[in-house]
């Protein structure tokens, strides 16, 4: 399946079992070591993750969104999950467990995966994902330790490479949490934070810029 663009359309109050998500047929699982691409788009209100992560646990919710696809139904009954794919450190060869909570799971149904970085920066990571920003390296650095991963640009996504872990690794990598258990995008109220030195060198220019005036108008009285 093929998607630019997820929005949550309704979330379906009953708790649902796992035995019933699995009857379901919504949580194919994939083979291990299946890799893939995480774009980062907005556009996906919860992370929408394909073959490229397996499901390490689930939380009894089921969810419809509408997007973009090549598809003509509306996907339905979509499980939140939370779930796991291998990260390969390029400047260690170390392996890490990325785990993202409150996530859309499409398994096999998509060869990408969608991830929202506000919902990482919700759970308070620091991100930049604009390659213009020429203040800061396109990348995500983890609050409370030195994990940090480079993004790469393909055209006009921005996006870095994981793949689908085997049982195994699913329980003996060392794990990188980058989502937390709370994401409810239709309450969330994002609000930007002003840059506190940025504010004061502007209140100071301005200052200047006054004082600047008024001896202006002192000399011409």
């Amino acid at each position: 399946m093929a998607v630019s663009a997820l929005q949550i359309v309704h979330r379906h109050l009953r708790s649902v079992s796992a035995a019933t998500i699995q009857a379901l047929h919504v949580l194919d699982d994939v083979p291990a070591g299946t890799d893939g691409s995480n774009e980062l788009d907005t556009h996906a209100e919860a992370a929408a993750l394909g073959a490229n992560w397996r499901v390490l646990d689930t939380n009894g919710e089921l969810v419809d969104v509408s997007g973009f696809s090549n598809e003509l139904s509306t996907p339905t009954n979509i499980p939140i999950v939370r779930a796991g794919s291998v990260y390969l450190d390029p400047a260690t060869g170390a392996e890490y467990l990325l785990v993202i909570d409150q996530a859309m799971y499409f398994g096999s149904r998509m060869s990408h995966s969608l991830i929202n970085p506000n919902q990482i920066r919700h759970y308070g990571h620091s991100l930049c994902d604009g390659p213009y920003d020429p203040h800061r390296d396109l990348e995500l650095k983890c609050e409370g330790n030195d994990f940090m991963i480079p993004f790469q640009v393909r055209g006009v996504n921005v996006s870095f490479d994981t793949r689908a872990p085997t049982d195994e690794e699913k329980e003996s990598l060392q794990q990188i949490v980058l989502t937390g258990p709370e994401w409810r995008p239709e309450e969330i109220r994002m609000v930007g934070r002003i840059n506190v030195d940025r504010r004061r060198r502007v209140c100071r220019e301005f200052a200047q810029a006054m004082s600047r005036r008024r001896c202006f108008m002192d000399e011409m009285l």
